[in-house]
């Protein structure tokens, strides 16, 4: 059962930023914790735009060591700490804010539970009060290392286990319904010793992707990845490594689809051990591999995809830095390429353990320093400057109808509008595809497309839905920018897969049309009078698009009211360039009756009327 402590906090004031930052460099640090030990394993932004950190503490709790959940404002500034734990060794390694906004913190316990050790799950609410707590093992060792809520509304929890299997160590996979009862479990291994990191959601491919590391199979310890379906069964195994040791820590989406494994390898690079990126198509094939480092030990444990198609990677370096130990960030392109490395720290020991990129493009990583803080060590969160996003052209989608509904198997028809409001030609690349549970998937690209000054490109595209998609709502999006680089503006509308699947795998996710390339398309100006039109559909049922024209760039603002004049919503505020554009408006929370859009534009109003039937 968690209790609430005071948690010391102790800030360090970062330089003083130049005027225009680097990407990388440090807008602040800060410590938190007690007069003994603290360590921070997974860091991650919350929607209020703060963060959480979850790890172990030895300073406060019950027993030896406990859960320890700490939340922060944006700025880093405490929130709250709540520990969770019994007398004996509670050790937590993965944490994530949840649907309901509450937190779910997965590990093991040596307090609880049937065996030595064994997986240990709590649930809290979102001021980290517990609401339930769970165990999951045998009469031996289990550990649980990675937890994700999944699609269904329950988990997804990976670790290890020498309760069951046939080797030391297995793969151990346990599914969790909302409440934390155990659906099904599952292990995976040889002979030797298999140690389960991390764990994804297959999202549009399907099941759930493990990974970690094994001794049964390859030479040492290799990477070693199990896909499953839905039920937990494998479908393929794949290993990836050297001639000597390498090691999985942490799995992600791919910037491109498949996916992004990383972690450290003593058979390739330059030092004892160095960073190690492995990308994989959803089949387990490898597409390319990176390192990096010194002549020292680097050790990878965080991959996270960025918003500019590449990936940020961070984990502990003794090649760099200015003390024992160092955090190490990697910031790569698409295809792996360093594009620049920090490393942050003090004159003693500092261990990054999680990286996240933030909603303002930058980045932050946790970890635990014996540098800065109370007394032996302490969390540590250092939040770091993104790469500026520059100015480019315009995209927007318009659907043929909404809402969408589409079959496994089916498509829809859409309009894909690139506008350029600069006075200079620009050429861009646009990039397509679809997010469905908390991840990005690439479906096509269009490059080197030329837009000349005020110049508004329409082209009808057709985008078909395989039949082994899975059901639910999914979020289509368009990406405009440097494809090997970074989005500067992007467009999206929501569909729902709905109807019966068919696992056949032989069609795709499939773009029929030439987005700015197509002889057969439209060209158009800069609107030469702003307008607000009726929204699309009308009556519409939970959700509408509105849309308005601008003659130039201004400042414009676009708000939705109620019969009684109270603004319900507001969709825009702000400077927008000039051209056609589009927004949608999600009113599933709002009760049926007659709204009314209200477009503000240098002091003149535009209005429509709209009613909302559910």
């Amino acid at each position: 059962m968690g209790k609430t402590f005071w948690l010391a906090v102790s800030f360090i004031l970062a330089s003083v930023l130049a005027a225009v930052a680097s990407p990388g460099d440090t807008l602040w640090t800060r410590t938190y914790g007690g007069p003994e030990r603290e360590e921070a394993r997974v860091v991650q932004q919350t929607s209020d735009g703060g963060f959480i950190m979850a790890g172990p503490t030895r300073s406060y709790g019950a027993g030896n060591w406990d859960f320890s959940l700490a939340k922060t404002d944006s700025a880093g500034t405490y929130q709250w700490v709540h520990v969770y734990g019994g007398n004996n060794l509670d050790w937590p390694y993965s944490a994530q804010q949840t649907n309901d906004g509450g937190y779910i913190i997965a590990g093991y316990t040596a307090s609880f539970g049937a065996g030595w050790t064994d997986f240990y799950i709590v649930k809290t609410d979102a001021q980290g009060i517990a609401q339930w707590t769970r165990t999951y093992g045998g009469a031996l060792h289990d550990e649980a290392h990675s937890i994700s809520q999944t699609s269904d509304g329950g988990y997804i929890v990976a670790g290890s286990t020498a309760s069951f299997g046939s080797g030391g160590w297995d793969f151990y996979i346990v599914k969790l319904n909302s409440s934390g009862d155990s659906l099904w479990s599952r292990t995976f291994g040889g002979n030797g010793d298999d140690v389960a990191w991390s764990v994804k959601e297959g999202g549009i491919y399907g099941g759930y992707y493990i990974a970690g590391y094994s001794t049964s199979f390859g030479n040492g310890n290799e990477i070693f990845v199990v896909r499953t379906n839905s039920s937990g069964y494998a479908t393929w195994t794949r290993t990836y490594g050297g001639a000597q040791d390498d090691y999985a820590y942490s799995i992600d989406y791919g910037s491109d689809g498949g996916f992004v494994l990383a972690g450290f390898t003593s058979s390739y690079g330059a030092g004892s051990n160095d960073f190690y990126l492995v990308k994989i198509d959803a089949s387990g094939d490898s597409q390319w591999t990176q390192t990096y480092g010194g002549a020292g030990d680097d050790r990878g444990y965080s991959v996270k995809a960025t918003n500019d198609g590449g990936y940020a990677f961070a984990g502990v370096t003794d090649s760099f830095g200015a003390g024992m130990l160092d955090f190490y960030l990697v910031k790569t392109g698409a295809s792996g390429n360093s594009q620049w490395t920090h490393t942050y720290g003090g004159s003693d020991n500092d261990w990054g353990h999680s990286v996240e990129q933030t909603t303002d493009q930058g980045f932050v990583i946790a970890g635990f320093t014996e540098s800065f803080g109370v007394l032996e060590a302490d969390f540590y969160l250092v939040k770091v400057e993104g790469a500026p996003v520059p100015p480019c052209t315009d995209v927007n989608m318009v659907p043929d109808t909404y809402p969408i509904m589409v079959p496994p198997g089916g498509s829809f028809g859409l309009v894909g509008i690139i506008g350029n409001p600069n006075p200079d030609p620009v050429i861009t690349d646009i990039w397509v595809g679809v997010h469905y549970n908390n991840a990005f998937y690439e479906l096509d690209a269009f490059s080197n497309i030329l837009v000349n000054p005020g110049q508004y490109i329409a082209t009808h595209l057709n985008q078909s839905v395989p039949g082994y998609a899975p059901l639910g709502t999914y979020k289509y999006s368009a990406y405009c920018g440097d494809h090997s680089g970074s989005a500067c503006d992007s467009a999206s509308f929501q569909f729902t897969v709905a109807g019966s699947r068919t696992d056949s795998g032989t069609d795709e996710w499939t773009l029929n049309g030439g987005w700015g390339n197509d002889p057969n398309y439209e060209s158009f100006g800069v609107p030469t009078e702003t307008a607000l039109e009726d929204n699309y559909p009308n009556p519409f049922n939970a959700q509408t698009t509105i849309s308005y024209q601008l003659a130039q760039d201004c400042m414009a603002k676009l708000e939705i009211y109620n019969l009684l004049g109270q603004r319900v919503a507001t969709l825009l505020d702000g400077q927008i360039s000039g051209g056609d554009h589009t927004v949608s408006w999600d009113a599933s929370l709002f009760s049926s009756g007659i709204y009314f859009s209200k477009l503000t534009v240098n002091e003149k109003v535009f209005t429509k009327r709209m009613t909302l039937l559910k």
